[in-house]
């Protein structure tokens, strides 16, 4: 028998996963009969109760590895799938659904094949021998392929929204209405069938797109393998991880520009710039600020990445991708950054990228929900290792998508050009070159017209971030975005006091100060972020982050601050805050020492080798 399960081929499709599952268990059948029938068979002297299992070892050694084999074909088939007929399609709007709907659920993860009861020795886990083998109990007389479980499909409660059918009968779905599709700009729907309660109650639900369902509906496949062939439980349960990962992979290349990408991947290994100006090394520093910022994701991918580029794919596979055999894992790395990154009138695809970044969010809660299933199904000895160990980090890398996810929105809504009126680097341009080398600002700002029209654009973005596609982005996730709107504008505040050089006055940063103070009203007085629903706030970063001093405005009075600092203290000053952008510390410097060039010199030199040193150790 194991030289005829090594001749077959175990292969996914050629070898359909009913007709796996049939010769599964038709194989462990044969090998329960005989460990019974051989059960009275005397073992050697000092030898195990079971030793009468060695016989059945070939086949069960063939078994596990065909089964392996089959697996792993099945895995690679479905990873492609993933990739070219949902992340690929998906146009990551947010399906309606209900409060209720859950991606996973507990019943539809039943074992396909179901456990065979059998008695068992006293004190063993040999099977029992019956008291008659006749030839009317040989199991395999008058044989039938097994009537193997099906998942059981989506109800209508489960559906919640995501069909038009059930929505168009009138009925209510979870006690209250749902949207049958979310608003675009162009549609035409009646006013009354697009109530604010009907918008509210579609927001209760949780956050999933097309390619989030279609990846539950995998993930649920693959614990039903867990449960029929319990020897790989945990080789199957390494997959789900590695498809979780390459999801998250996909949303981090689909939802950030490639720039933003290639800072957060960049090696920090190579050779640091030694030259004292060179401008690689400014570039180096903001990679790296970028990277402190989430730097558990930035492993995660680095490790997916290289993990994923080393496979080989199956030739089926690479039938699938329209491909010549042989093709590796690199192929599902080219992820094409979504199209609408660049578009003004989708706030630079605002609510895709919630809905691909919070789609993760809900897949982990749903496997959150069902983690004692997966307990029982994973090997006793190290399931709860393994499960806490998957939960905490999976949890962290998905918070960390969303922070840089939510941090590259902020910033591309307010630095692309055509999205408002002005964007921040022409702002901060125009209001730089203004003459703040004068001492007397009695009459007012030089910068109030620009301070008008920057105000202007956060009540407009203010007004058009709930509004973004079609009000699908939850109350939280709004709040977020405008979060980090917020910490970008103070980050530019601190751009504008540099670009203004050497020139600028005492007097001249005071007035800045009470210039910044006006844009920070201005942003955090907007009434709809304004109100708290549900638990309190989570602040953007956690107190022990390295970078939690950047998202404050104390972030920008201290580096105003600084420009009245003793010449001596200065260099001490950077030192001390190497979390400020390495142009900001230039300008400092050189306001404080522009008058002594070779003092200037000297301290820029020193700091920057110091900044290239703390690169290094810290990376």
């Amino acid at each position: 028998v194991a030289l005829v399960l090594m001749t077959l081929d175990f292969q996914y499709p050629g070898l359909s996963e009913d007709n796996f599952l049939q010769i599964l268990h038709m194989t462990q059948l044969l090998i329960e009969e005989g460990d019974a029938f051989m059960a009275e068979c005397q073992p050697a002297r000092g030898s195990a109760p079971s030793a009468g299992r060695r016989f059945s070892e070939p086949i069960r050694t063939t078994l596990k590895s065909k089964a392996y084999e089959y697996f792993q074909s099945l895995h690679h088939h479905a990873w492609v799938n993933l990739k070219i007929a949902y992340i690929e399609q998906d146009s990551w709007q947010r399906l309606p659904v209900s409060r209720s709907f859950t991606l996973i659920r507990t019943d539809r993860l039943k074992p396909a094949l179901p456990p065979r009861p059998q008695d068992k020795q006293p004190g063993t886990d040999v099977p029992a021998v019956p008291k008659a083998r006749t030839f009317e109990s040989n199991p395999f007389r008058n044989y039938k392929p097994l009537a193997l479980q099906k998942a059981e499909e989506p109800t209508r409660q489960d559906a919640g929204g995501l069909g038009a059918e059930g929505a168009a009968d009138g009925e209510e779905l979870d006690d209250h209405a749902l949207l049958r599709h979310w608003i675009d700009d162009n549609d035409s729907l009646p006013h009354q069938q697009i109530g604010s309660s009907m918008l509210s109650n579609s927001n209760q639900g949780p956050v999933v797109s097309t390619s989030t369902k279609e990846l539950a509906r995998v993930l649920e496949r693959y614990f039903r393998m867990m449960g029929a062939i319990p020897q790989l439980a945990l080789e199957i349960f390494q997959s789900v991880i590695q498809l979780i990962e390459f999801y998250v992979q996909c949303v981090l290349g689909l939802f950030v520009q490639d720039r933003q990408l290639r800072a957060l991947l960049e090696d920090m290994d190579a050779p640091s710039p030694s030259q004292p100006g060179d401008i690689r090394l400014q570039s180096r520093h903001e990679a790296f600020l970028l990277q402190q910022l989430c730097p558990d994701l930035r492993r995660a991918a680095i490790r997916t990445r290289d993990f994923v580029a080393s496979l080989s794919l199956p030739d089926a596979c690479a039938a699938a991708l329209n491909m010549q055999p042989p093709v590796t894992g690199a192929v599902l790395l080219q992820v094409t950054p979504f199209e609408k990154l660049t578009s003004p009138s989708s706030l630079c695809g605002l609510s895709e990228r919630c809905v691909g970044v919070e789609s993760a969010g809900s897949l982990l809660g749903d496997l959150r929900g069902v983690q004692q299933t997966l307990l029982q199904l994973l090997p006793q000895r190290e399931a709860q290792e393994v499960a806490d160990r998957f939960f905490a980090h999976q949890e962290l890398v998905a918070a960390q998508l969303r922070t840089f996810v939510c941090v590259c929105a902020a910033r591309d809504v307010l630095e692309e050009p055509e999205v408002g009126k002005v964007s921040l680097d022409h702002f901060s341009n125009t209001v730089q070159a203004l003459r703040w080398e004068a001492k007397d600002f009695s009459q007012g700002s030089p910068a109030t017209q620009y301070l008008q029209q920057l105000r202007s654009q956060i009540d407009e973005l203010a007004r058009r971030i709930p509004c973004a596609g079609g009000g699908s982005i939850p109350y939280a996730t709004q709040r977020t975005v405008w979060r980090w709107m917020e910490v970008r504008i103070m980050h530019e505040c601190a751009e504008v006091v540099a670009k203004c050089g050497r020139k600028k006055s005492q007097e001249a940063i005071q007035c800045l100060a009470d210039d910044f103070q006006v844009i920070r009203n201005a942003v955090q007085e907007i009434q709809s972020f304004n109100t708290l629903e549900g638990p309190e706030e989570v602040p953007l970063l956690p107190p022990d982050h390295p970078l939690s001093h950047t998202v404050q405005w104390d972030y920008l009075t201290h580096y105003m601050e600084a420009h009245g600092l003793p010449a001596a203290d200065i260099l001490n000053w950077c030192k001390r805050n190497q979390d400020y952008p390495l142009r900001l510390h230039r300008s400092l410097i050189d306001y404080v020492h522009g008058s002594n060039p070779k003092v200037l010199r000297n301290c820029q030199v020193e700091f920057e080798q110091f900044l290239a040193n703390h690169i290094a150790e810290t990376n």
